[in-house]
């Protein structure tokens, strides 16, 4: 194949070159008028134009000759040479697809697709149309396909055991499944730029929050989950723990973070002044807020988290099995 495609792009550079010259000659007359009516120097460029590509004929049927002659590398070469970039979206294997997702921390989509399979052969151009879309927006999140036969150690760490599976990985963990009504190219560029977005919502400072918070009480239905706002303050293991538990429970509540602990300004609205407990969940009626007494990792959060959604869940449209390992 590759000494076939080579001596092809020599024959028809060849024959371009040719052609080239050939058409020349009687233009000569032709160019000579030009050239009086014209300017010197428009004609010098265009003799210069014409050396160039010439040069880059030349070269082109240079390269060509290298991929007929390198037998071990033609393949490869000849797939370079005419391939144009399509679609966006790499296959990759278990030498680099782990090293992929620690890399985009935030988020990338993973196809993983099996031979013969016809629901990820249908799949694909679907995420290659969605690729291109993405970037077009600006949106630089990556999709990227694995074939289940060369990414065997990955399917066993992930538990993939189904095709076509289509996976949403952020922070270097696997997250979610997307949903199998997400699956066109309109719900994938929906459901990447959901889950792109932050899991945690900054506020500056304890007085912005205070300020927001009657606000915030007010946009809040006596049946919606509550709030779940840290206190950030001194203790570095709270950010961490938002940002997962935030990432697994995204659609189903919002996730606040205050950079430093409370202040008088938020004690005036029924939140305790005390940096014992720097998470609480913020309901409508301020009698109702619940501070976290657990442990201080995620694991414990998201338990607690659970359990408070578990009274009024009403999940997201984007919401699938919970995949995230904490």
């Amino acid at each position: 194949m590759a000494h076939s495609f080579a001596s092809q792009s020599i024959s028809l550079l060849k024959e371009n070159v040719q052609s080239f010259f050939a058409d020349d000659a009687p233009r000569e007359a032709s160019a000579a008028v030009a050239e009086d009516s014209e300017g010197i120097c428009n004609a010098k460029q265009r003799r210069m134009l014409k050396a160039m590509s010439v040069v880059q004929m030349l070269f082109l049927v240079a390269f060509a000759r290298i991929a007929m002659l390198n037998g071990t590398r033609a393949d490869v070469l000849a797939q370079e040479f005419v391939q144009l970039p399509s679609s966006l979206v790499l296959e990759l294997t278990d030498e680099n697809l782990q090293g992929h997702i620690a890399k985009h921390t935030e988020g990338t989509l993973v196809h993983f697709h099996v031979s013969g399979c016809s629901y990820c052969e249908a799949l694909a151009p679907e995420l290659s149309s969605a690729a291109q879309t993405l970037l077009s927006r600006g949106i630089t999140t990556p999709i990227v396909a694995a074939d289940a036969a060369l990414t065997r150690a990955t399917l066993q760490r992930y538990g993939v055991t189904k095709f076509p599976m289509l996976m949403w990985f952020r922070n270097g963990k696997m997250v979610r499944e997307v949903p199998h009504a997400s699956r066109s190219a309109a719900k994938i560029i929906e459901f990447v730029e959901w889950a792109s977005q932050p899991s945690v919502i900054e506020f500056g400072s304890p007085a912005v929050f205070a300020e927001s918070l009657p606000q915030l009480r007010a946009v809040l239905k006596s049946s919606a989950p509550p709030v779940i706002v840290g206190f950030e303050g001194s203790e570095p293991w709270l950010r961490n723990a938002l940002e997962v538990v935030g990432e697994r429970f995204r659609g189903e509540t919002a996730f606040l973070i205050v950079s430093q602990g409370p202040s008088n300004g938020v004690g005036n609205n029924s939140m305790s002044n005390s940096t014992a407990g720097v998470l609480r969940a913020v309901h409508r009626e301020a009698w109702k807020d619940e501070e976290f007494a657990g442990s201080q990792d995620s694991r414990a959060v998201a338990v607690w988290v659970e359990n408070l959604l578990a009274k009024k869940r009403r999940p997201s449209k984007h919401v699938s099995p919970m995949l995230v390992e904490i």
